[in-house]
């Protein structure tokens, strides 16, 4: 069983420095793999119309971390973020995709029309922005030290936190 926990941390100046940069470098390789992926969705949407040639492909999960290494070589100042924690971003916009097509399969099968919004489908991935929520997720390479408490964080160092638990 996958537990999931969220605490409140209490960073120091440098350590908010830390953070909020790798919280651009996650947002920012979130929205350019979102990008990438409505790209493919718009190239298989124009064949859908046509059906001339063959379907176009899509990549997965594992063709976007190949690709994310070849763009930390251009972009060096992504590899001051954890790799695990963006890796986690490529993961959460394929769950976002995922979700939006089942929302969809769900609708045409209760025979509702597909809503819209503003013009766009609901429930279709957007980009992430400054001004929302942020936050980032690492999956492993944490450690929780409750008699001092502190959480270890990786590419921060020790971090004070308070537990409620």
């Amino acid at each position: 069983m996958l537990r999931a926990y969220k605490y409140r941390i209490y960073p120091t100046s440098e350590q908010e420095t830390i953070l909020t940069q790798q919280f651009g470098i996650g947002r920012f390789v979130y929205n350019w793999v979102l990008s990438q992926k409505q790209k493919e969705y718009e190239r298989y949407e124009a064949w859908k119309e046509s059906l001339v040639g063959e379907k176009p492909k899509g990549k997965s999960v594992f063709d976007y971390c190949k690709l994310l290494t070849e763009l930390k070589k251009e972009l060096t100042w992504i590899q001051e973020a954890h790799s695990q924690t963006i890796q986690q971003e490529i993961a959460h916009v394929f769950q976002a995709y995922t979700s939006f097509f089942k929302s969809i399969k769900e609708r045409k099968a209760q025979r509702k029309k597909i809503a819209k919004s503003n013009g766009r489908l609901l429930n279709f991935p957007r980009f992430k922005s400054k001004k929302d929520r942020q936050s980032l997720s690492f999956p492993q390479a944490t450690k929780v030290d409750l008699p001092s408490e502190t959480v270890q964080i990786p590419k921060l160092g020790k971090v004070k936190c308070i537990f409620s638990r």
